[in-house]
């Protein structure tokens, strides 16, 4: 282990890293370091960093903050805004998206905070954190949901998958995850293939990563929380058959990350692993450094969030 800094974040928080800086859901961080370098509002959610600014989800609203010094530039605010769901936002061409717990995605001016459209994507407190590209922003709710960027005009939408699992979009193709793993077409939403992981396995949080030509994700026994054991997939990005699998003792509600031949997981036990991405062959187990969140992987370094214990731990690739 590297360093590790006390973190007030949410427990879905999963850290960015632009620039030498380690942004959380509430604190900045040096790098290299862990040196504390300013905080936001504690109890907040994933953030996302763009030209200078860092967009972070609070329970009262999105908010800008200047990326060096932490300055709050705008609150998307907490009266006319819903509560947020455990998902951060993305920014993408001077817009940030994002999702909130009573089933809608907002689109905001990202230099003012101004609101420009939002839509309904689901009738309880589900939302994913959204996805951006070529135009088109998706977002997973009651289903899987295609929006014209800018203007917010509904282009498509598929039930096949959805929850809070956010989509991942790799070549014209979207990937996204409920109780099945599937890729669509995303331009149209068509089916390109969907797979029940093989068996009784759910991925309601894990999103899916996407490396080299092959997806990756986290499962869950179905119907089962806390203790319950928990499921790496790795699957062909083209056919959705299965390449290997790997077991491990909780429950994965995180997103994979993947890095110079390397997949690193979080598990809700407390445990970061990590796996050869080609053959699946567990390289490493560090416990008490992770949770429901995501890791992140930089400049030959892994962060990981504990919410259990308030933290956020830095640990050298290669070297637990």
């Amino acid at each position: 282990m590297l360093w590790s800094a006390q973190d007030s974040s949410d427990e879905f928080t999963s850290p960015a890293i632009v620039n030498g800086i380690v942004y959380t859901g509430s604190n900045a961080f040096e790098a290299a370091t862990g040196k504390l370098l300013w905080s936001a509002p504690a109890d907040s959610i994933s953030p996302a960093v763009s030209t200078g600014t860092v967009y972070i989800d609070t329970r009262e609203g999105l908010c800008a903050y200047t990326a060096v010094a932490g300055s709050t530039l705008w609150c998307a605010g907490s009266n006319n805004y819903p509560p947020l769901a455990p998902s951060g936002a993305a920014v993408a061409n001077g817009i940030a998206y994002y999702g909130t717990v009573v089933g809608n995605i907002y689109a905001i001016d990202a230099a003012s905070g101004a609101q420009l459209w939002s839509a309904p994507i689901s009738s309880s407190d589900t939302a994913s954190s959204p996805s951006v590209a070529n135009g088109v922003v998706y977002i997973s709710g009651d289903g899987l949901f295609a929006f014209d960027a800018k203007t917010g005009a509904p282009l498509w939408s598929s039930s096949l998958v959805g929850g809070t699992s956010a989509p991942a979009v790799v070549g014209g193709v979207v990937y996204a995850s409920g109780n099945v793993l599937a890729a669509l077409n995303a331009t149209t939403g068509a089916v390109i293939w969907s797979t029940a992981l093989g068996g009784p396995l759910v991925a309601p949080n894990s999103s899916p990563a996407v490396a080299k030509g092959t997806v990756y994700i986290g499962a869950m026994a179905a119907g089962q929380h806390g203790s319950s054991s928990g499921m790496l997939f790795a699957v062909t990005a083209r056919t959705g058959k299965t390449i290997w699998s790997a077991s491990v003792p909780s429950a994965i509600f995180s997103a994979p990350a993947v890095a110079n031949g390397v997949v690193y997981v979080g598990t809700y036990g407390g445990t970061l692993y990590a796996f050869n991405a080609k053959t699946g062959a567990q390289l490493a187990a560090v416990a008490g450094v992770a949770g429901e969140s995501s890791p992140t992987v930089a400049n030959g370094m892994v962060f990981s969030e504990s919410v259990s214990q308030g933290k956020i731990f830095a640990l050298g690739v290669g070297s637990p």
